[in-house]
């Protein structure tokens, strides 16, 4: 039943496209006459098969081994110039391992649905989205660079944002964005094949308050005065949930700056980003990230990254205590869209120290069935 209810709202904005695109519908033609535009679908899919293996723990049951996927598809269709209906799937498993486990676990889920509307340089959305906060979360390099900063990504939050677009000033190309949104508690909330549950008001946690009293304000400077560097910075406020944890409302600031330089062969990227929260999560602790990472691909093809994250634990309750994470890894080209690489990580997580090896092999498909239409003009 859940399957289906996945597939018939994942399919419903594809459906109107191929409707309003197809030949015999007035609609189409309209729009087609008038704007020079027909509606059509663009997508990307990207497939991610991972392998883990702790191989030293300081917990005796922490040594396991755990292969997955974890494969998004995004598809966007284009009903006007100004008009889109996103949807962003995602396949990964959706339970924390507790023994060895080969492809197990995989829930499929609706991570965002939402309308977008461009109007000039402002781009409005509306529905299920992650609002943007920070960057390290995704673009910190290496098989496990991401891992601590993840704590701190907005996904799944229903509501509204609106952006606005400034290019080409003095100091760069400025992007200033505002939402307001809660945690998704519908049945979007759930996951097929292996189901993760429902959210609840009563799960507690950062911006399950029920109301749109959760917002974010965030602004980023691209390429400043012309010399690859992006700075983004954001300031978030999320109500309290009802939860057992929850004791106050968290507050939220973060800081990145990164960039790419190329070079006669390849280039560098790197990234160093700070966040800082009070009562994290809506909870009593005070939580400092602080991630840098870098990245050199060489002979057009290799890569080596290097990255660590320190997270900062101020615990009223308890002993503060301070996590760490470095990870190195390398990788190339495999041909046909195809990149592997090898990871090691060392991690102290609440003073317990593990070492982790894996492999990841990564590919990305794009597609988009925008017709090629020669340019006219109407009189």
């Amino acid at each position: 039943m859940h399957l289906k209810r996945l597939a018939a709202v994942a399919a419903a904005p594809f459906v109107m496209a191929a409707l309003n695109g197809a030949p015999t519908a007035q609609a189409g033609g309209d729009v087609t006459k008038r704007f020079g535009f027909v509606p059509y679908i663009s997508g990307e899919i990207s497939v991610e098969i991972q392998s883990d293996h702790v191989v030293s723990s300081d917990d005796p049951n922490g040594r396991i081994s755990d292969t997955y996927t974890t494969t998004e598809a995004e598809f966007a269709a284009h009903l006007t110039p100004m008009f889109a209906v996103v949807t962003h799937l995602v396949l990964e498993p959706v339970k924390d391992p507790t023994d060895d486990r080969f492809f197990a676990d995989h829930g499929a889920y609706i991570e965002e649905i939402y309308a977008r509307f461009k109007f000039g340089a402002v781009t409005i959305k509306a529905g299920k989205y992650d609002p943007a906060f920070g960057a390290a979360w995704d673009a910190t390099p290496g098989v496990y660079g991401t891992d601590f900063a993840e704590d701190y990504e907005l996904a799944e939050r229903v509501g509204f944002s609106a952006a606005y677009d400034i290019a080409g000033t003095a100091v760069g190309d400025v992007t200033m964005t505002a939402a307001v949104y809660k945690l998704d508690t519908s049945e979007l909330s759930r996951s097929v094949f292996t189901d993760r549950g429902r959210t609840t008001r009563e799960d507690g946690g950062a911006s399950d308050a029920g109301g749109l009293e959760s917002f974010v304000l965030a602004a980023k400077l691209a390429d400043i005065a012309k010399s690859g560097a992006t700075l983004v910075v954001a300031y978030r406020h999320q109500g309290e949930g009802d939860g057992p944890d929850d004791v106050a409302d968290e507050e939220g600031v973060v800081v990145g700056l990164s960039g790419e330089h190329k070079t006669a062969d390849g280039k560098i990227e790197w990234i160093v980003e700070g966040a800082t929260f009070d009562n994290f999560d809506a909870g009593a602790n005070d939580v400092t990230f602080v991630t840098a990472g870098l990245k050199w691909t060489f002979l057009k093809h290799y890569n080596i990254a290097v990255s660590g994250t320190r997270r900062q634990v101020d615990a009223p309750a308890a002993p503060d205590f301070t996590d760490h994470l470095f990870q190195i890894s390398a990788g190339t080209e495999l041909g046909g869209g195809w990149t592997v690489d090898v990871g090691y990580k060392w991690e102290d997580v609440e003073d317990v120290k593990s070492q982790t090896v894996g492999v990841l092999f990564t590919r990305t498909f794009e597609f988009d069935t925008k017709p090629k239409l020669r340019p006219t003009t109407y009189k």
